[in-house]
């Protein structure tokens, strides 16, 4: 097996992608910069290596993203990508057809090798997820009523706007136990045990504040397989709504 490394390296919102030469497997294929990992190399000094041949450019090394292994007819590549900066350096194409930014968006459009297919749906999938994080905390954000988010260790990991107000402060990485009496916290232990006993068990009513009319529930959050990763305060307001019908000042 052939020990590969390669570089995601961002600018923005693009990371850059090579096309192979006409005169090499794979010919004309666009893939990740990088290269074999050459025998007393450790894979970051092999990656900083081809990046400095293959494009003039002195990288950093990051985290490792992911790798995956491939086998071709010929050979078998382990392949590790790893996240990346540009330390110094513009990219110029020394060994490459063709080299280019492009968005997420956009890979479609080009052919890549195949080992590089498992990768890319990785990058698009964090992608995805990162975009809808963007747009949920963005519709909590505006909610008109508190919201607190908690992981499965009370800490809490977001307080909307409104509820950093009603705490008069923000808690962010506090646990929530800290905000709440003894008798409350032996509660939300109770809850968070019947959650964890079924996928199913995922909203309990909590409290009732009749001076504010408002109702309090504790909801579970879950990841796609259903396992209990937090939960949050869910406010419900009772009063009548005081806008006018689509009023957009």
């Amino acid at each position: 097996m052939v020990e590969v490394v390669v570089a995601l390296i961002w600018d923005k919102d693009k990371f850059l992608i090579c096309q192979r030469p006409e005169n090499k497997g794979n010919a004309l294929l666009w893939e990740f910069v990088g290269g074999k990992v050459e025998k007393g190399e450790t894979k970051e000094e092999a990656l900083i290596r081809e990046c400095r041949e293959e494009l003039d450019i002195i990288l950093s090394v990051d985290d490792e993203f992911m790798d995956v292994v491939h086998e071709y007819p010929d050979i078998t590549v382990h392949l590790t990508l790893f996240n990346a900066e540009i330390k110094e350096g513009v990219p110029k194409k020394l060994e490459h057809n063709d080299i280019k930014w492009i968005t997420v968006d956009e890979m479609d459009k080009f052919d890549f090798c195949p080992a590089d297919t498992v990768l890319l749906d990785k990058i698009k999938s964090e992608r995805r997820d990162k975009m809808i994080n963007k747009l949920l905390k963005s519709v909590l954000d505006q909610d008109t009523a508190p919201v607190v988010v908690c992981d499965i260790d009370d800490c809490i990991r977001y307080m909307n706007p409104c509820a950093i107000k009603r705490y008069h402060k923000d808690l962010t990485g506090e646990s929530i136990k800290k905000c709440h009496p003894p008798k409350a916290n032996e509660m939300i232990d109770r809850v968070i045990s019947w959650f964890k006993k079924s996928k199913d068990n995922n909203i309990v009513y909590t409290y009732r504040n009749d001076e504010e009319n408002k109702d309090v529930y504790m909801v579970a959050l879950r990841d796609d397989d259903g396992t209990l990763i937090g939960y949050y305060e869910k406010h419900d307001y009772r009063n009548r709504e005081t806008l006018n019908l689509y009023e957009m000042k």
